[in-house]
């Protein structure tokens, strides 16, 4: 009977081990999909890192073509203002009797 429950022990002890094994590969297959996961997770943050500084600088740039098309206006508007002076002044020097040739 003693040879029977050691060979029973053996057995159940194999059983375990073999249980053992198996539950290790899983933990392994596991830890590598987890592995590629996280790389695949990295990839991913560094292109929406990337798209989000591109963002950034349009961003920037749109504020300072803003700022440039403001001063642009700006300058038009004076130039508009110098030669609507000009012509005012064109009318009134053509109408001054002091200018007006004589034949």
């Amino acid at each position: 009977m003693s040879d029977t429950h050691v060979e029973g022990s053996y057995k159940g002890l194999q059983d375990q081990i073999e249980k053992l094994a198996v539950d290790q590969t899983n933990i392994v297959t596991k830890f590598d999909v987890l592995t590629n996961d996280v790389e695949e997770l990295k990839k991913v943050v560094t292109q929406f890192s990337d798209k989000l500084a591109a963002l950034e600088e349009v961003a920037v740039d749109r504020r300072r073509l803003k700022a440039e098309i403001k001063v642009l206006k700006n300058r038009i508007d004076e130039l508009y203002v110098i030669v609507k002076d000009s012509k005012e002044d064109e009318s009134v020097s053509a109408e001054d009797p002091r200018e007006v040739e004589l034949p």
